[in-house]
């Protein structure tokens, strides 16, 4: 799919510039990037090439220019916007680049959806591209460090995307003191704006060090989320963005579990000695043999996690973890 253009045009080329970067680094976004900061080098551009999606300081806007542009338009703004501007949906300037671009995303869909332009993709799934679950019926295995970790040594080499389905997940909900949105708010757009989900990933995406993840939604609705729109979400994922790889951190609230995980090239099951454990792990195996989904336990990997007190997902990487889990990858390849 060719990539659409995005223009930022602002007179302070530090601030289009550390914008552009920004976005440049979310792997998912179906957007070239382009930053202006002279109107003459804009319009020159504008008038060879297709222009999608605007963002243009409100100051060096020009009304007839603005009028004849054929994409969507939306005006940085450091405060008030000029009368004969109102009519054009604005940004303020000084917020974060995330959030800028959740807005910016929000804007371009709504004018899509208004023009009722729907794109005709055609399906290039990658070869390549690779589904991978991280699944326990054990309790407190590490499980979400070892998720983490391995999405981390993934995306020193390819595009990966990490998604935690567990309705409730204490993943980095620390770090983050006001609401953004999550894989709740995905699974919504993705219900309700098919022909823009695209758009909606790329803004959501967040980074640890290369991997892209989402926020994990809170709240039991995820459970309530059926097995095949999990899959049909990944599909996209995989046909329509440079994503590689993604990796799933699950649990049994996923409608039909068997389903989602019959659909992965490999599950990593982090297991522990104890009795209790060693007997969850048997009554797993026996409910797959029940379901006839045996050709689950040939794709699954029965893995024994260090124990780590680090719970970091960067210092993970640098520890005891992460030697760990590049171990296992470097045996299987």
């Amino acid at each position: 799919m060719k990539a659409m253009v995005f223009a930022v045009c602002d007179r302070e080329e530090s601030y289009a510039e550390r914008l552009a970067q920004h976005l440049k680094k979310k792997q998912g976004i179906p957007f070239e990037i382009l930053v202006f900061t002279q109107m003459e080098a804009l319009w020159k551009y504008e008038s060879e090439n297709q222009i999608d999606l605007l963002l243009i300081h409100s100051e060096m806007a020009e009304k007839t220019r603005i009028e004849r542009f054929s994409g969507c338009v939306v005006l940085l703004s450091e405060g008030e916007i000029r009368s004969e501007f109102l009519e054009y949906p604005a940004l303020y300037k000084y917020q974060s680049c995330d959030r800028t671009f959740e807005e910016m995303i929000q804007i371009y869909s709504e004018y899509k959806n208004k023009k009722g332009e729907v794109e005709k993709r055609g399906h290039t799934l990658k070869k390549n591209a690779e589904l991978i679950a991280v699944y326990s019926p054990v309790r407190r295995c590490g499980k979400t460090n070892f998720a983490l970790t391995l999405g981390q040594i993934l995306a020193e080499s390819r595009p990966t995307l990490y998604l935690n389905l567990e309705p409730v997940s204490a993943f980095l909900w620390e770090k983050e003191n006001n609401y953004q949105a999550d894989l709740s708010d995905l699974i919504y757009l993705f219900r309700q704006e098919h022909q823009n989900f695209l758009y909606h990933l790329g803004s959501m995406t967040r980074k640890l060090r290369k991997l892209d993840y989402i926020l994990p939604g809170m709240g039991w609705e995820l459970g309530k989320v059926q097995t095949q729109e999990w899959v049909q979400l990944i599909e996209e994922v995989f046909a329509y963005s440079s994503y590689e790889a993604v990796v799933l951190d699950v649990d049994e609230s996923v409608g039909d579990l068997p389903e989602l995980l019959n659909v992965c090239e490999t599950i990593y099951m982090p297991v522990l000695e104890e009795k209790t454990a060693q007997e969850k792990v048997m009554q797993y195996e026996k409910m797959i043999v029940k379901s006839k989904k045996e050709s689950l336990m040939q794709k699954t990997e029965k893995i024994s996690i260090p124990y780590v007190e680090q719970s970091d997902p960067e210092g993970l990487l640098f520890g005891k973890m992460g030697q760990f889990v590049r171990g296992i990858l470097k045996n299987e390849r």
